[in-house]
């Protein structure tokens, strides 16, 4: 709230970006449409999973990556592959940036040790998770991980030419993945994890993690969670995902939540308006092989939306 005027706006939370002063504009700026072919997700109607082929090849920017996040009771799980740019400046992925909670300090574990964040910028070689207002960023795949906590300052008029000119000055805390100059093929992960008021709490999450990181690859993004025996899948290719629990192959790009019952959800991100042909094998329910015909033909604007199936072996 109120964090706008003193934003930097190169680490908007979630985007992958490269680090630009002054940051390139559109000739439309913000009316500018959005030029992914592949962006959207499948749900349940509790558990969902988004996917997002991004690629901006706006002068000076030129950068692209493949993200996908994982959306569960407890957490939230964030993947980036397949992150290349050729612009003139590092990478960054914004973990979060928000207005710096007063009255509770900003822990990091890093190795065995957990410390209180005292300067005002840090970098970190794969720590293992931040804690900062109660909410909890863990970081299963390490990486290289910048956090911060500084006084930022801006003003109105910067973003609304109809607004004061006053300066303002906030407290800024921000968590990052830098990914350096010019990267080809790098990668992120983390889980954010809201609600946890200790670093005791932390740990007993991260020790009893009910999630994990099956692929991160440009072909693929998997997420299991064991605890609700669900799988959210992102295939950008057609292809085969292998498991000792499961087996999925599919025809196309898209979206799915398969759970372990032999229920199916998927979507089409790239609302091409095509049949998906999805082949299913769980072990623990059957040595047979399921079959489904998705189709979206004629969909029209609920191109994009799921639908459900259920495996009779």
């Amino acid at each position: 709230f109120n964090i706008f005027p003193v934003w930097n706006w190169t680490r908007i939370p979630g985007t992958t970006a490269p680090q630009l002063s002054p940051i390139p504009m559109a000739p439309n700026d913000w009316q500018m449409p959005g030029t992914s072919t592949f962006a959207g997700g499948v749900s349940d109607s509790l558990y969902g999973v988004s996917a997002y082929a991004y690629s901006d090849t706006l002068t000076g920017v030129h950068t692209a990556a493949r993200k996908a996040w994982f959306f569960f009771d407890n957490e939230v799980v964030c993947l980036g592959t397949d992150i290349r740019s050729t612009a003139s400046a590092e990478v960054n992925t914004t973990v979060n940036q928000c207005l710096t909670a007063q009255d509770k300090p900003v822990l990091v574990r890093s190795g065995k040790i957990v410390t209180p964040q005292k300067a005002s910028a840090a970098h970190y070689r794969s720590p293992q998770w931040v804690l900062h207002n109660d909410v909890a960023y863990l970081f299963p795949d390490g990486g290289q991980i910048s956090v911060s906590k500084q006084t930022q300052s801006g003003t109105w008029y910067d973003i609304n030419h109809t607004a004061p000119k006053d300066s303002v000055h906030q407290d800024v805390f921000t968590l990052n993945f830098d990914h350096g100059m010019q990267p080809s093929g790098a990668t992120y992960a983390y889980i954010v994890v809201p609600g946890k008021r200790s670093a005791d709490e932390v740990e007993e999450y991260r020790k009893h993690c009910p999630v994990s990181i099956v692929s991160n690859s440009p072909e693929m993004q998997v997420v299991r969670n064991k605890e609700l025996k669900l799988w959210g899948m992102v295939f950008y290719t057609a292809g085969t995902f292998k498991h000792k629990e499961l087996q999925v192959t599919v025809d196309h790009p898209c979206t799915l939540l398969v759970k372990e019952d032999g229920t199916l959800h998927i979507a089409d991100p790239g609302q091409t308006q095509e049949d998906i042909q999805v082949s299913l094998r769980i072990p623990t329910l059957s040595k047979k092989t399921a079959t489904f015909r998705c189709s979206f033909k004629e969909s029209g604007i609920r191109a994009g939306a799921t639908k459900a199936y259920r495996a009779k072996f």
